[in-house]
């Protein structure tokens, strides 16, 4: 399987979200609040597959049959900067809400979301 990396560059928005990160201090981060930050962050930097064939295309994922693009466009993202924004939004409201909601029904709750954003 060939991977695609990223071209390289300056990444600070990946610097400062590892600041975020710090900052709040990742033992006080849930658990799938974390597992799904660390997962959009290996798959910017280590992409599942190009990001014009990740991204969400109604004519793709229907008439073509390219289904993976509802699973892979919520996880792909553009640049760092892209991702930063993303990410430490998604960070703040993860905390609260897997706090508030028990780790199971949170990824349940984010995972069906996630899906139909692409519908």
């Amino acid at each position: 399987m060939r991977r695609h990396h990223r071209p390289r560059g300056s990444h600070l928005g990946l610097l400062l979200l590892a600041s975020q990160l710090f900052r709040v201090g990742v033992d006080n981060i849930p658990p799938v609040t974390l597992g799904v930050l660390g997962l959009n962050v290996y798959l910017y930097l280590f992409p599942a597959a190009p990001l014009m064939q990740a991204c969400v295309s109604v004519q793709k994922a229907y008439w073509h049959g390219d289904w993976r693009r509802l699973f892979l466009s919520p996880l792909h993202h553009m640049d760092d900067w892209h991702l930063y924004f993303n990410l430490t939004s998604f960070l703040w409201k993860g905390i609260q809400l897997e706090r508030r909601l028990g780790g199971a029904w949170f990824l349940y709750v984010l995972s069906v979301f996630s899906l139909l954003t692409g519908l």
